[in-house]
């Protein structure tokens, strides 16, 4: 099983980052995610405000939002 974008975790050095065949057709040079502990993981979510539902109050999530709710059905 495979999860596109996953490479970038992978030492750059890897093979798989370079194996374009077996992927999606493209080398990965990404590098992973900077690492934030638990005070900046706070200060991202602390200003989330989440209204379920599309009754009075909810609004669309901001196009530069980090999570938004989608349903699965």
């Amino acid at each position: 099983m495979v999860y596109m974008g996953h490479r970038r975790f992978l030492p750059k050095a890897h093979p798989y980052r370079r194996k374009k065949k077996s992927f999606d057709g493209t080398r990965d040079e990404h590098s992973p995610p900077k690492f934030l502990n638990g005070r900046e993981v706070y200060k991202k979510v602390s200003k989330l405000r989440v209204v379920l539902g599309k009754g009075e109050g909810s609004v669309p999530a901001p196009a530069d939002s980090l999570w938004k709710k989608n349903s699965l059905l």
